[in-house]
C-alpha cells in the first residue's frame, strides 16, 4: 500500500522516502519527532504499485476493503 516508502520493509537499490505516517509512527513510540523532516510522499495508486511491482501486496491488501470505524468522541 505505501509502496516504495522507508519503513515498509521492502529492500532495494533505491531512495526510499520517509513519510509523515512513518514518523508518527515513531512518535507513538515515545520518540520526539520533526515533521518537516519527512520527504514528499503520496500513497500510490493501484496502477502505480502495479507498475513498481507490488501487484501480490495489492492483491491481498486487506486494509483497502476494510471499512472506517465509527468515531469516538472523548469529552475531558
Amino acid at each position: 500500500m505505501f509502496g516504495d516508502e522507508l519503513l515498509t520493509g521492502f529492500l532495494s537499490g533505491q531512495d526510499r522516502p520517509l513519510s509523515r505516517m512513518s514518523i508518527a509512527a515513531f512518535e507513538d513510540l515515545g520518540y520526539e519527532v520533526d515533521y518537516s523532516t519527512a520527504d514528499p510522499f503520496n500513497l500510490p495508486s493501484f496502477r502505480q504499485l502495479a507498475l513498481m511491482g507490488v501487484t501480490e501486496a495489492v492483491r491481498i491488501c486487506d486494509l483497502c476493503r476494510v471499512d472506517r470505524p465509527a468515531s469516538v468522541v472523548v469529552e475531558v
